[in-house]
Parts: structure tokens; sequence; C-alpha cells
């Protein structure tokens, strides 16, 4: 018999592989764009902070009556171009082009701190030590080489001199003190008293306006005026005499702060530094005007790197400087920050509530249907939508008439609105309504994904709805609320176009927070870092200085997004541990009452039966789902201190049976009775019994184990 070896044939490709590939393929693309962006943004982010090398380069003159150009620069890109054929030029092909982008600094000197130069214009390069880096408070940095140092003392040192570097740091550093000195008065001291005196003055312009002073017969009378802003004064003359007082009291203590802000600035710049530029010109410039300086060719990977931790920490701590183009960016973190927060602690709330409300509470039916289809809608609104309605309804409206009820006195002196004008309240209550659909979304779909049987084992042990949710449900749903907040605090961090009608500015005089008093002013309007990115990368005459600042500020801007959330996080666990800690502490060392102070005034509390007599009576008792019955004319009794066993092949009603006697069918809609069950001679149905006082004393356990979101003795001891 002939046998057959040739192989079985293949098995048939799986239906949806190719999908499945498809699906990997994309995931992969977008995790790999995803982090390429990343990558770029933390690599130029960082970048902008390492010292770079500078170059000594001779640069070819453009033509024969020009001489040579040497300039101190540092290499910042080298790249090809692309160069087309001159048709003006038979014979000229295209080529490719390698070029340098220089850092020249200087811009006052060179026109701009940015140039290209092809490489093959570069006849000579050299990196010299001794060249100096000057981070300026005018003007951008400067790459030099310093030749002497002039001290207020007389004292003349060479840069050839050893000790050089020392007394230049010294120097600096005490033009650093002066200057922190005079920013300390200007701000603290002088800032408060001249708020005082603005309040004072308010105050006088008010009396002024009411009342007109008038001095007979050696006796000053005060008239009112027509439409007066101030009514029923009891001596208008003397309180105009007591804040005209005050207004010189604090007049004199402001010329004795700019008196000594004067003085310190006298110290200022008495030491100076002279150096010179590449092509040999000598400049000198006064050390208060200089904020930072470095050698970076005499610098090795240590000190590179602390030069690069000294600019990172000034860059997020400083204030800006330039046009926000130098200096740091600390208001912007600070105004985001405080932005981002106080949407949150607005969203988060009313979010929750929301999504509860429509999620437990309301009747399900067309209206909510239309309420959820309205709130998913609104998640699609462009963003400068709710950016308008934030400036009609919040800055214009709400804002309005808080003026109108509490600064009254002021928008009628000076018809300056406190509230009624954008500030980092109402673009935080902007947000938070735009955010507002994200959280009641991710939390309604966090709640609807706990198992329902979570939701009958508490109530079956007698748990109150309320105490069901707080307890049970929002504990299980936790991990999705929290990301719907931080998908909101994601958003509202990033978002530019509502903020710029509502609160934010280019440039903020103070914070929203501060140690003058009241200490919070939701009132004022605050920087942002993404409205700071658009200003400096979109607004920027110098696109190519401020391409650093940019992705620095983009960097802090995603590790803000990314903190913030987890801060968050982190603290709400702390207090879910705390809590859980706290009621388990409690739960272990306290005894149970006697008896529940909750069934004390009820029927169902009179003393317990002698043994052998029913507890729980069931009297033709049936139960019907719609119009389908599934329990005929049940009767039975259940007798004190002894175990009954209900047993039955699977689907014949035992469970039934025991959910009616603990009312757990009440959830089930459409279901109807007939019949009674008698508890301790109480008809559970008819009598109207407190289901949560029922389910206190007739507990149930189902087959499938629900463990709650709670520790193994608070599980235990949740039951009746």
């Amino acid at each position: 018999m002939k046998q057959d070896f040739s192989l079985p044939p293949a098995p048939k490709r799986p239906l949806g592989e190719v999908n499945i590939w498809l699906t990997s393929i994309g995931l992969s693309l977008g995790l790999i764009m995803i982090f390429g962006l990343l990558g770029i943004i933390v690599v130029n982010g960082l970048e902008a902070f390492w010292p770079k090398t500078i170059h000594e380069l001779t640069i070819a003159p453009s033509s024969k009556e020009e001489q040579p150009l040497v300039l101190y620069a540092g290499i910042t890109k080298d790249q090809t171009r692309h160069v087309p054929a001159d048709p003006a030029r038979p014979g000229s092909t295209a080529r490719d082009v390698r070029e340098y982008q220089l850092f020249t600094g200087s811009k006052e000197i060179y026109g701009q701190s940015y140039r290209y130069v092809d490489a093959h214009n570069i006849t000579a390069s050299a990196t010299p030590k001794g060249l100096l880096c000057l981070e300026r408070m005018e003007g951008g940095k400067a790459l030099v080489r310093p030749l002497e140092l002039k001290l207020s003392s007389g004292q003349t040192i060479l840069a050839a001199s050893p000790e050089f570097m020392a007394a230049f740091r010294r120097a600096l550093d005490r033009e650093t003190e002066l200057r922190d000195r005079i920013k300390a008065i200007d701000t603290r001291d002088i800032g408060s008293v001249n708020t005082r005196l603005a309040d004072a003055k308010l105050d006088i312009k008010a009396i002024e306006r009411s009342y007109d002073i008038r001095e007979e017969n050696g006796r000053r009378t005060a008239v009112p005026r027509k439409n007066p802003i101030l009514t029923d004064m009891d001596d208008p003359a003397g309180e105009l005499d007591r804040l005209r007082a005050k207004v010189e009291q604090l007049n004199a203590e402001y010329a004795r702060y700019t008196a000594e802000a004067a003085r310190l600035r006298e110290q200022q710049g008495r030491d100076s530094l002279v150096y010179a530029l590449g092509d040999g010109e000598k400049k000198e410039i006064r050390m208060d005007k200089i904020v930072y300086g470095y050698q970076p060719n005499d610098l090795g990977f240590s000190g590179k790197c602390g030069v690069f931790l000294h600019s990172l920490y000034h860059f997020v701590m400083d204030d800006p400087r330039e046009a926000n183009t130098e200096g740091g960016i600390f208001p912007a973190i600070f105004g985001t920050f405080i932005m981002t927060l106080l949407m949150s602690v607005l969203v988060t709330p009313v979010g929750v509530i929301g999504a509860i409300y429509l999620r437990e509470y309301a009747r399900q039916g067309h209206l909510v249907q239309a309420v959820r289809i309205c709130v998913n809608n609104l998640a699609g609104v462009p963003s400068i939508v709710f950016g308008v309605f934030g400036l009609g309804f919040f800055v214009y409206y709400l804002g309005g008439t808080i003026d109108e009820l509490f600064y009254w006195k002021k928008l009628a002196v000076d018809n300056t609105p406190t509230f009624g004008t954008s500030g980092i309240l109402w673009a935080s209550l902007t947000l938070a309504l735009m955010t507002l659909p994200v959280v009641i979304v991710s939390t309604e779909e966090a709640l609807s994904a706990v198992p329902r049987g979570l939701r009958e084992a508490a109530l079956a042990c007698g748990a109150s709805k309320w105490q069901m949710i707080k307890r049970i449900i929002l504990p299980s749903a936790l991990p999705g609320v929290m990301t719907g907040l931080i998908l909101a605090m994601a958003r509202g961090a990033g978002e530019v176009a509502p903020l710029m009608v509502t609160g934010v500015v280019k440039l903020a005089p103070s914070l929203p927070i501060d140690g003058e008093g009241p200490f919070i002013h939701l009132e004022r309007k605050f920087m942002h870092l993404g409205f700071h990115i658009y200003d400096v990368g979109f607004q920027s005459p110098d696109s190519d200085a401020a391409q650093p600042m940019v992705f620095a500020t983009t960097l802090l801007l995603i590790l803000l997004v990314v903190v913030i959330p987890l801060m968050a996080l982190i603290l709400l666990l702390a207090l879910l541990l705390t809590g859980c800690g706290y009621v388990a502490a409690c739960a272990k060392n306290t005894r149970p009452p006697a008896s529940n102070p909750i069934l004390l005034h009820h029927p169902m509390t009179e003393p317990a039966a002698a043994d052998d007599e029913p507890i729980i009576e069931v009297e033709d008792f049936s139960f019907f789902y719609g119009s389908k019955q599934v329990l005929f004319n049940i009767g039975m009794t259940f007798e004190t201190n002894r175990v009954t066993a209900l047993i039955g092949p699977s689907g014949c009603g035992k469970s039934t049976l025991l959910r009616n006697i603990n009312r757990m069918n009440d959830l089930v809609e459409g279901c109807r009775i007939s019949g009674d069950i008698l508890l301790d001679g109480v008809d559970i149905y008819k009598d109207k019994m407190d289901v949560n006082v029922l389910r206190k004393r007739v507990g149930m356990v189902f087959q499938k184990p629900n463990p709650f979101p709670m520790s193994i003795y608070d599980n235990i001891a949740y039951g009746p």
C-alpha cells in the first residue's frame, strides 16, 4: 500500500490577524512620535543651560576693500544648506554648502546675537583660554576677552593675574547683594507703603466728593454735596484731617525707604570691568550691569556642571528681563501652578458631584440622556469660546456685581474695577468650566465600572445609599476619578487662548499670593507658561535668540503638568491611608454598643422571641419580574436560634426569596409582589419600613465574594 508522506496543509491565517498587526504598528508609531517629541524638547531645553565653548573665528571679507572680521562666538548649529544653480551665471550648478550658526552676543554692537556663516568663509579658528561669557542686565550675553578689573579702592587687577577671577566673583557677589537689598526695599517696603497710601488717598477723594468742608467763624462744617459717595458720617472734617495726617506720615515713610534705596544705588557700579571684543575694540562695563560671568574654555566637566546647575536654578527662580527674553520665569511658573491648583479645586467637587447625581440618583430617561449628550458636546467646544463666555459672564457680570457690592467706593471715586476686570480667579473659573465635561464623563464611567455586586453587598449589610457611595463606590472608582482630574489639569495647564481674555499678561508686577494682606489676591493678573511660550516664540523680534528660551519653558511646562497631578495623587493617597488607619483604630478600640440607637424606637426592637418561635414569616408570597411570575404562593417560617437551609436546583428561586426578605429586589425596576413577609410580626413591605433599618437586622451575604475597598477588619465588621 502506497503511503502519503506529504505535509498537511498549512493552517489558515486567523481572522483579524492583519488588524492586530496594523493596530500594533499604529501604537508603535504613536509612541515613537510622543517620545521623539519629548526627546527633542528635553535635549534642546537642557542644552540652553550648558556652557558652550567660545571660539575665536576669523571670517574672510566679502570684498577686497574690507578687512577680515574676528569674532568671539559659540557654535550652536552645524548644518548643510542647499544652494540652487544661479540662472544668471552660465555653468553654475546646485551644490550643498556647510554653514554654522554662531552665537556672538553683544547685539548692541553686531545688531543681532546670532548669525549664519559659511564654513569656507572661516579662515582661522581657535579656542583660547581666558575668554569670558558675561550675562548682563541689559543687552543679553557678551563674549569678550577680559583685560583688567578696576576696583573702587583704586586697585587694578589684570586679567593675566591668578587673582583676577576670585576678585571678579567677589565684586559680582557684592553687586548681587546690593541688587537684592534694593529689590526687597522696592517690592516689600515701598510696595506696602504705596498700597496704604493709595487706600488713604481713595478715602480722602471719597470724603471730598461727598462733603463740602467749610470754615465759618472758626468752626468747620461739612455740607453734603449732590449725589454723595459717603453718607451718614459723624465728623467728615475730622476724618479728613486724620487721613491727611496719615498720608503725610506715609509720605515720610516712603521718603525714608526711597532714600535708603538711593543710598544703596550710590554704592553700585563702583567696580568696573575692562574688556576687548574680537576685533580688539576696548569696552568698559560697570559691575552692577553684570548678572553672572564664567570662563567656559577654562572649565572641566565638573565646572561646566556647576555652571549648568547655576543657570538652571536662576532660570527657574528669577524674574524675567529684556521683554521676557532674558532672566528667569518664576512668575510664570508660580502663576501656572496657582491657576491650575485653583482650577482643580473648583472643577473637582462640581464634576464628581454631577457625575454621582447622573449615575446614582437621577432617574434614567430622555432628560438625563439629553444632559449627557450636552456634557459630551461641551468637551468639543473650542477653548476660545469658553474664554469669551468667561469674559462676558465671569469678568463683566460677576466681577462687576462684586465691585458694586463690596468695592463701590473705589468704583465711584476712580471708576477703576477690582474684580470687574480680568484676573486669576476668572481665568481659573473659565478653565474649570472648560474641563468640567472631562471630569464628569471620566467619573461617571468610573462609577459605572464598579461591579453591581459591591453595591448590593453594601446595601444588603444595612448601608444607606450615601454610605454605600461614600465608603464603597467612590474608593473603588478613585482611579477613574483621578484619571479625569489629571486630564483636566493637563488640558487646563496647557491652554492659552481663553487665558488671553480672562487674566494672563505678558509681565505681571506682582504675584497672586504674597506677604501683603490679605495675602491671597484673586483679582490680580498673572503670568502663564503657555502664554510665555507664545509671547517669546512668536512675538520676539529675534527668533533665534528666543528659541532656547522656548524649549526650556516648554520643558518646564511639561514637568509642571506631570508634577501637579502627581502631587494631587500622593496627597489623596495619604489622606485615604490616614483615614483608613483612623477608622480601623477606632473600630478596634471601641466596643459596639449594647443596642443600636437607630432601632430604639422602632417596632422591630421588641425583645427577641423564645426559641422555636418564628421570627420571619412568609405568607402566600408571590414575586413578579414585570409580567413574569417567578415565585408562587410561598409560605414558610424561620424560627429563632435555628439554622434554616433552602435546598433546590439552580434557578428555582432560592436567592430571589432571600432577596425579598432583605428587600434587595427593590433595586430592580419593574418588579412587584403579593403576599406578606413579617419580621417579628411587622410587615416589612406595608408598615412604612425603613429599608436601611431592615437590612441592619436582616443581613445578606452573596455567593460571590465582594470584598470592599477597605481593611480586612473593616470588611468583617461592616455587616450588621
